[in-house]
């Protein structure tokens, strides 16, 4: 009689994140009555109570519980109706930032521990603040409830420094935000599958939060002819019950996304939402439509809003005004949390 797995526990298949380090897809996964998890794409079969080992270098944490190999290859795909999909090395490139910082507390951290008699815990978040990588803004809601991991190199960008501070540490890390050589911010478009698909290029001025107006470095998307999903539409998944509230931008989606939490806030990356295929990702779901207060957009927000719902969403517009009387043109979300954390730095 053979002991096989198969043989010795009765399966069940369901769509899973990958505990496996080396793997972290999310994918198809036979989980057995034990609560054993064996992936269908890296084949590992992963025993019950087994936490994910982070450990190793080069391996940077994700949003959903992955991991992703920044020294891994690129993709090549060459396959007639094969899914576009972003050369995981240009991923990887542009978060060797977080790296960087990673091996920076790592350093100090063991001077701290053998110096000062710290657990590695201690020694990590004292080395962490010594080094300015965690916010001490007392707004910040969630810096309460989260385990503080700081995973981004501030330091190396005034933008990842100030959308920190309005957020929480790993805030980048969570959203796929990376830095190219150039001081570019990259945000990675992500699918509801975990598919990196494309990648805008932004450049922020000097005080790391309003867009660079400069023809020669406008905003624009890396990979021409790669599909372009919803911004943040990885946390659209099967047990997600919350309601969506659409943006314009990506960093509004990023600082909604703490200070709103009751929703699933997602972008449009631009001023309208017309294609039926992007949207449908939202089909069967309940949301608002949030853009910028400005005259134009107040007709891109209905027309998003009918797009919704011709394909089975339900969503409303929903004004600005009512909620920050007076706020000015062309502010959204994000501008208006911006200013009143400057407001709240300011000696009194």
């Amino acid at each position: 009689m053979t002991s096989t797995l198969a043989n010795l526990h009765s399966w069940r298949t369901k769509r899973i994140v990958c505990p496996n380090a080396l793997c972290g897809s999310l994918t198809r996964a036979r989980v057995d009555e034990v609560g054993g998890v064996k992936c269908w794409k890296c084949g590992v079969y992963t025993p019950p109570r087994s936490k994910p080992n982070y450990s190793n270098d080069g391996f940077l944490r994700t949003r959903m519980g992955g991991a992703i190999n920044v020294n891994a290859r690129a993709q090549i795909r060459q396959s007639r109706g094969e899914v576009q999909e972003v050369p995981r090395t240009a991923v990887t490139d542009s978060f060797a930032y977080q790296l960087r910082s990673n091996e920076l507390i790592a350093e100090r951290a063991a001077i701290l521990e053998h110096e000062g008699g710290l657990s590695r815990t201690e020694s990590e978040h004292e080395a962490a603040k010594e080094l300015g990588f965690l916010s001490d803004n007392p707004n910040t809601f969630m810096n309460r409830i989260i385990e503080e991991d700081p995973t981004l190199l501030r330091k190396e960008s005034l933008f990842a420094a100030t959308i920190t501070q309005l957020t929480k540490p790993t805030i980048l890390s969570e959203w796929h935000v990376g830095l190219s050589s150039d001081g570019a911010t990259i945000f990675w478009y992500v699918d509801h599958r975990g598919r990196f698909r494309n990648g805008k290029k932004i450049w922020y001025d000097a005080n790391g939060w309003n867009r660079l107006r400069d023809d020669l470095r406008a905003p624009h998307f890396l990979y021409k002819g790669n599909p372009v999903p919803i911004y943040g539409e990885w946390q659209l998944t099967s047990r997600e019950r919350r309601p969506f509230a659409l943006f314009e931008s990506e960093k509004t989606a990023i600082v909604a996304s703490v200070h709103l939490s009751q929703y699933v806030c997602l972008a449009v990356g631009g001023h309208e939402l017309k294609s039926e295929s992007k949207a449908r990702i939202l089909a069967g779901r309940t949301g608002i439509v949030l853009f910028d207060r400005e005259p134009r957009t107040v007709q891109s927000a209905e027309a998003a809003v009918q797009t919704l719902r011709r394909i089975g969403a339900i969503a409303t517009v929903e004004n600005l005004e009512h909620f920050y009387p007076g706020i000015p043109e062309n502010w959204d979300v994000a501008d208006i949390i911006y200013h009143q954390y400057q407001e709240w730095k300011q000696p009194r």
